[in-house]
């Protein structure tokens, strides 16, 4: 087994998550209990997890996957003719017929990819979308993670610094640790809707420059 010191020194400056569940629980607990507290409520946020939240899944959604993953249910007529189809096309698409198979696109499914690009062009008022512009990946981690990787460069003084609004999902100052990135954190104005106030970014690069020895932040916005 290695010791503490033989262990990749990005990882041993990796920051121990915080859950804001954690701590958003009690705070509500003692409101409810009359505690008096500078605020009314604690809006749970649920870390990014609509369920949890309350929003209920769109059935047609994992109505057409479980169809994709077992293509018998093809055949299911309690199933709406719409489920069918679209899983059919998504399958037709696949190599093999099987969503297991590897995809001919690196970046996604060719008939998903192209769905998508007309939907941004319909919501964009016929700005044009190109599918081979797009790309999915299983999660906006897994994303972030690799463009983080491309940007990250340099150390001491020419070390990558990261615009980081505050408050930033709990998991982002974890990746950045992660990608050797030093966060640069900025405040968003909770009174106007956590918007973000121009005149702070370049405050806050230049605060990063003058603590952190960070001279090349970039934004993730």
């Amino acid at each position: 087994m290695s010791s503490l010191q033989e262990v990749n020194p990005v990882v041993r400056g990796i920051r121990t998550t915080t859950s804001l569940q954690s701590l958003a629980a009690p705070i509500t607990e003692q409101i409810s209990q009359g505690v008096n507290k500078p605020f009314k409520r604690v809006i749970d946020v649920s870390s990014g997890d609509p369920h949890r939240a309350g929003i209920r899944p769109i059935s047609f959604v994992r109505q057409v996957l479980a169809v994709c993953l077992y293509p018998e249910l093809l055949k299911e007529e309690s199933l709406h003719l719409d489920v069918r189809e679209r899983a059919q096309r998504l399958l037709d698409t696949c190599n093999g017929g099987h969503v297991g198979s590897y995809s001919v696109s690196t970046c996604g499914i060719p008939q998903v990819l192209k769905a998508a690009a007309a939907f941004v062009t319909r919501r964009d008022g016929g700005v044009c979308s190109h599918p081979e512009d797009i790309i999915f990946s299983g999660g906006s981690q897994k994303t972030l993670s690799l463009v983080l990787h491309l940007l990250a460069s340099g150390e001491g003084e020419t070390r990558t610094g990261v615009l980081t609004p505050m408050p930033c999902p709990h998991t982002l100052p974890i990746l950045l640790d992660m990608t050797g990135v030093t966060l640069v954190p900025y405040r968003l104005i909770e009174e106007q809707g956590w918007r973000v106030d121009v005149q702070e970014l370049p405050r806050a690069a230049l605060s990063a420059e003058q603590r952190w020895l960070c001279c090349r932040p970039v934004s993730t916005t």
